[in-house]
């Protein structure tokens, strides 16, 4: 009996209670994860292959810079926190 009541529930419920799709999309579109491919004209350098990490290893490392925006000569912080990382679309870690 409980479902039911749920269900039904869920059709008595005002128009505007109910999540609407647009406010979904809008949502997703908000947050959803920006990839950006570059060329690399030169050929990488010798050194370990690529491998994924936890970005959170970064953070607060002297080793790592904050640039941008997409432009390697732009630094704006060594050792960056994730909050600097706040509101900076089109800049990178290197």
């Amino acid at each position: 009996m409980p479902a039911l009541a749920v269900v039904a529930a869920a059709f008595v419920l005002p128009a505007g209670a109910r999540a609407d799709l647009t406010d979904e999309q809008a949502l997703a579109n908000r947050f959803a994860p920006v990839v950006r491919l570059v060329t690399q004209d030169e050929e990488c350098g010798h050194g370990e292959p690529y491998e994924p990490i936890d970005v959170d290893l970064l953070f607060g490392e002297n080793t790592v810079a904050l640039r941008g925006p997409w432009n390697t000569t732009d630094l704006v912080q060594i050792g960056p926190e994730a909050a600097d990382l706040a509101g900076r679309y089109e800049y990178h870690l290197d």
